[in-house]
């Protein structure tokens, strides 16, 4: 996946200030953890110009898997699966890895493992 991808694929409903990529997946506890962060996170964001994206590598052979989780969940923001380890030239070696792209489709923060909600609030509000 590529920022011009995220572009072309989103800015056709929207211009965004701030996007969150998350990759995860259905295995990672500290993964799902996160997500229930990110769902709050996007009710409370998204009519501000936030953006949040979940991706996974996992295939249509996890699809019902998949389904259940975010339905668990509450997933309220959009999901991607069979989505490549690979973003911004560099593999994916760890989950959950989060990368804050801004609205010029510059990725300003890498982040490597699981964090809590404070955490992204704090960053929201500094790149807002």
């Amino acid at each position: 996946m590529s920022h011009l991808y995220l572009k072309f694929y989103f800015d056709h409903e929207k211009e965004y200030k701030l996007i969150i990529l998350n990759y995860w997946a259905t295995y990672c506890s500290p993964c799902k953890e996160e997500m229930v962060d990110f769902v709050k996170l996007y009710a409370r964001y998204k009519n501000e110009g936030v953006l949040i994206i979940g991706a996974t590598s996992e295939g249509e052979e996890s699809l019902n898997l998949i389904n259940k989780l975010c339905k668990l969940l509450k997933i309220n923001y959009p999901i991607l699966y069979g989505v490549e380890n690979k973003f911004n030239n560099e593999t994916i070696l760890g989950l959950p890895t989060t990368f804050i792209i801004d609205k010029n489709n510059k990725v300003i923060e890498k982040i490597d493992g699981k964090r809590n909600y404070e955490y992204f609030i704090n960053l929201l509000e500094k790149n807002k």
